[in-house]
């Protein structure tokens, strides 16, 4: 649903696993990384400090059930919990973190 909403504003790259994620990382240079919490193979939030360790510095937002812990919050650009956001304002947040193109 995110993907489509975005699909004419940005490129979206998507993956379901921390796996896929990990894998991808390294290959590709993102303006923007979206990570959930909760994924099938382990814990979004250990993919931010793989990153961070990484010198990877991307801006990251966590879009989730869950409110990102405290602990990640100087990590993060923001943490955007679901079921209290909108789509709409989903997409508003998403597009307002990504860098502006120059015409």
């Amino acid at each position: 649903m995110l993907t489509a909403a975005l699909q004419d504003k940005a490129r979206v790259m998507t993956t379901t696993t921390l796996a896929q994620a990990r894998g991808v990382l390294g290959e590709v240079d993102f303006s923007l990384v979206i990570i959930d919490i909760g994924l099938p193979d382990g814990l979004g939030l250990v993919l931010i400090d793989e990153m961070r360790k990484q010198g990877i510095h991307t801006p990251i937002v966590i879009l989730s059930a869950d409110e990102a812990p405290p602990s990640f919050h100087d990590n993060i650009v923001a943490s955007i919990v679901k079921s209290r956001t909108s789509e709409k304002k989903i997409v508003e947040a998403i597009l307002s973190y990504l860098p502006q193109k120059e015409d």
